[in-house]
């Protein structure tokens, strides 16, 4: 008879390690549960020191990005929009002799094929308003108020007069302080002053219906906003015009319709207001490098004072340590059991400080009112109410700086409470 052989079980040496671990994990978490709250007043500050920092963090953070959002904003919503077409050249002389002509149907059709946009045609060139008692240099706009209405400040309310009707108004519209500026009011008539199309003076005589207030002292009083047509037949262009301007409903799309324009009209010149406001772009893309940093510092501080009280923690039951090795506990226990202890209060701190993060960014969300400092802020074309905001981005990279930097500030102590030698710490 043949004698039957046991085949080795393959899966049992992992499944041994596997139990094994599970078991030494389990008890290190219980000790480490229980060493929490040991020392009250020491854990409780530690938890403390992490809560705030993590909160006051994510509250300034949204005060700063509600700080760079306002400028983007605010430059796009100053005309220049997140895609402007214009003519090569335009840029560099924004005078009459750089226009094109409209409507263009494919140009028109391609606008209109462009999802979630609005667009809109201008006039655009720079003149002179003279009034009764002033002259001063200033850039004519004529356009579409209806369709101006979801792009720009030309074609929302006025804070005082009325809006332009349509494209074939024949009023002006000028900036607050422009009024003062041309020593001006309300239905008193000026006239505005510009090249024609034939280089010669063109002019015209208009009345002022309405004023608009903006955060920029150069838009409003540089600009002053007519009719499309009216300008067009001043200056002698009556099918053609200077640019257009596109918003994006999805801003990410951007780069895609920007690509997707030029391949289509090569002979325009289509820019993004990342190349029309280079230096606010720069801006933009450095505050996000620059934030990360203070992440760091912030969550360095906190890991240092980790570090700190883990050691203040191993130092106080360093005989109980050793005593727990004496009897054969591993040493591997030993360094679970600390990562542990300081990974619990890390996560405590990540959630209970994102939360009053949180609550901060929600008491500050109605707008954090800067007007003490409103010289200052109008010089950097800030206005008088800030709104903070939030991104999940600076969550996520703040809790991952915190749990990875807390925990790599702790693998030291964990590792020095593993390797304490029972016999001479227990003498």
């Amino acid at each position: 008879m043949m004698k039957a052989h046991n085949k080795p079980q393959h899966g049992a040496g992992f499944t041994n390690t596997a139990n094994a671990f599970s078991q030494i994990f389990s008890l290190a978490f219980q000790l480490a549960w229980r060493n929490l709250f040991r020392n009250k007043r020491r854990s409780l500050v530690t938890l403390l020191a992490v809560i705030v920092g993590t909160g006051s963090t994510i509250a300034l953070v949204s005060f700063v990005r509600g700080i760079s959002t306002q400028l983007v904003n605010d430059s796009i919503f100053h005309l220049t929009g997140h895609i402007q077409i214009r003519t090569p050249g335009y840029q560099d002389d924004p005078v009459v002799n750089h226009r094109f002509s409209w409507p263009d149907q494919a140009l028109k059709n391609a606008l209109e094929n462009i999802p979630d946009a609005s667009w809109a045609p201008r006039v655009r060139v720079p003149g002179v308003v003279v009034s009764e008692r002033e002259t001063r240099p200033i850039t004519i706009v004529g356009i579409d108020p209806e369709l101006e209405e979801k792009l720009s400040i030309a074609g929302k309310a006025t804070f005082k007069g009325k809006n332009l009707e349509d494209s074939s108004d024949e009023s002006l519209i000028v900036g607050d302080r422009l009024f003062n500026k041309i020593k001006s009011e309300l239905n008193r008539r000026v006239v505005l002053m510009t090249q024609s199309v034939d280089n010669q003076v063109a002019d015209r005589g208009f009345r002022i219906v309405g004023g608009f207030r903006t955060t920029l002292e150069s838009v409003e009083t540089g600009f002053a906003f007519t009719g499309l047509a009216t300008a067009q037949e001043m200056i002698g262009i009556p099918h053609e015009i200077s640019e257009i301007s596109i918003i994006l409903e999805d801003s990410s799309k951007l780069d895609l319709t920007v690509s997707k324009l030029r391949d289509e009209f090569p002979q325009l010149a289509i820019t993004s207001w990342l190349e029309a406001e280079p230096m606010l772009a720069a801006i933009t893309k450095m505050q996000s490098g620059i934030l990360y940093v203070w992440f760091g510092i912030i969550v360095f501080a906190v890991a240092m004072g980790l570090m700190n009280t883990m050691f203040m923690a191993i130092y106080e039951r360093i005989k109980e340590i050793a005593l727990l090795k004496a009897v054969g506990t591993p040493g591997s226990l030993v360094f679970i059991q600390v990562l542990i202890e300081s990974t619990l209060l890390l996560i405590l701190g990540a959630i209970f400080g994102t939360l009053s993060g949180l609550i901060g960014f929600k008491i500050i969300q109605p707008g954090i009112d800067i007007g003490a400092y409103a010289t200052g802020a109008e010089m950097l074309g800030l206005s008088r109410i800030i709104y903070p905001q939030i991104f999940l981005s600076d969550l996520l990279t703040l809790n991952l700086f915190l749990l990875t930097l807390g925990l790599l500030g702790t693998i030291y102590p964990a590792w020095y409470a593993s390797k304490k030698d029972p016999i001479k710490e227990l003498q």
